[in-house]
């Protein structure tokens, strides 16, 4: 009886190790973030808006964007929260900050930024 007590012992700890190990092994694991690379990459660089041709948008590789057009001038961070859309969060001339999500599509010389309301269209400088 003593020997059944000690084995099962000895098998409740191993399944616990290896539970413990499994558990530690998911946490430790990092995302495929390869398309937010490769979205950030076909992203970066300076973008004119087609309809007026006064609208200029600077993406830097550091997540950073300068919105420059003839009535104002911004600052922002960008990030991907899917591939589908952009996060662009915004300094305003009056020193406040605002986050906003956007529809978002690039290729290699159209980048769209949509609402339910309008879309902004620009081609590659």
């Amino acid at each position: 009886m003593k020997w059944m007590n000690s084995r099962y012992l000895l098998f409740s700890v191993l399944l616990t190790s290896v539970f413990l190990q499994s558990c530690t092994q998911k946490s430790n694991a990092q995302p495929d973030l390869s398309w937010k690379q490769a979205l950030k990459d076909s992203t970066v660089g300076d973008w004119q808006e087609i309809h007026t041709l006064n609208e200029m948008l600077h993406f830097d590789a550091d997540g950073s964007l300068l919105m420059s057009s003839p009535a104002e001038h911004r600052t922002c961070t960008y990030d991907f929260p899917d591939s589908n859309h952009i996060v662009l969060d915004c300094k305003y001339p009056q020193g406040t900050r605002y986050a906003q999500t956007w529809g978002f599509s690039v290729t290699d010389d159209t980048l769209m930024i949509r609402d339910e309301h309008a879309v902004g269209t620009y081609r590659r400088k």
